[in-house]
């Protein structure tokens, strides 16, 4: 399988301090904020770090900032929501950010959301009329960033509530089940085929169950898929 280029966040720090490669990088986590050390010096710092006081200075300041991106091409949005900062997101909300604002890559803050299964984000997002179905630049929906990054709950949560399409293909022809397969989340795997997906459905390069390259132990993801029940949930 070729090499993926994979949304921002996962194992790595994204939050602004990180990236910019500024003074006190090392120190910077999902939970940093200025009391803790953290000089929280643009409104994109403030929406990831959740200091929504900050936030409000800068955009009583400036109202345009809500929906001017970053050096980097993110959102105020995308960082509250990476993050699970739900006063962040409510507020940009209120003050007309667009909800389905894409980078670069053509992803929105509903995706950012899945990566760190930030549900609470997310669920604000779409209550505002984030696309549930929006596709960024290689095809991936929602569900395809929840599947590669293993949030389970999140990606289930999509599926009960917002009716989101878990059997989508992306632009390879691969869906959220080949993605859990590949990374090895067992627990996606037997959601999906709870769910009924197909499991015989085939990408560009053959169908989720055959050994993948990256994986450390091909046969450990595949065997979800070969002994999970198969029903739809009531």
């Amino acid at each position: 399988m070729s090499e993926i280029t994979e949304p921002p966040g996962g194992e790595d720090c994204r939050c602004p301090m990180h990236t910019s490669g500024g003074e006190g990088a090392s120190r910077c986590s999902p939970g940093s904020r200025q009391s803790d050390g953290i000089f929280i010096d643009s409104v994109y710092k403030a929406c990831a770090y959740g200091d929504v006081d900050k936030l409000h200075q800068m955009v009583e300041n400036k109202p345009s900032l809500v929906n001017e991106p970053d050096p980097q091409g993110y959102y105020c949005l995308q960082w509250g929501a990476l993050n699970n900062r739900v006063a962040v997101c409510s507020y940009l909300i209120e003050k007309g950010a667009d909800i389905n604002a894409a980078d670069s890559t053509g992803q929105t803050a509903l995706h950012w959301s899945a990566v760190r299964g930030s549900l609470a984000a997310a669920e604000t997002l779409l209550r505002a009329s984030a696309d549930v179905e929006k596709p960024d630049s290689r095809g991936y929906t929602v569900c395809h960033v929840a599947s590669q990054y293993g949030q389970t709950s999140f990606l289930y949560h999509l599926a009960l509530h917002w009716n989101a399409d878990y059997e989508k293909a992306d632009a390879d022809g691969r869906t959220p089940l080949h993605w859990a397969a590949y990374k090895g989340y067992g627990d996606i795997i037997r959601l999906l085929i709870f769910m009924d997906v197909s499991i015989d459905r085939k990408d560009k390069e053959g169908p989720p169950r055959r050994p993948l390259p990256r994986h450390p132990s091909p046969a450990a993801s595949s065997l979800p898929l070969l002994s999970a029940p198969r029903c739809s949930p009531q």
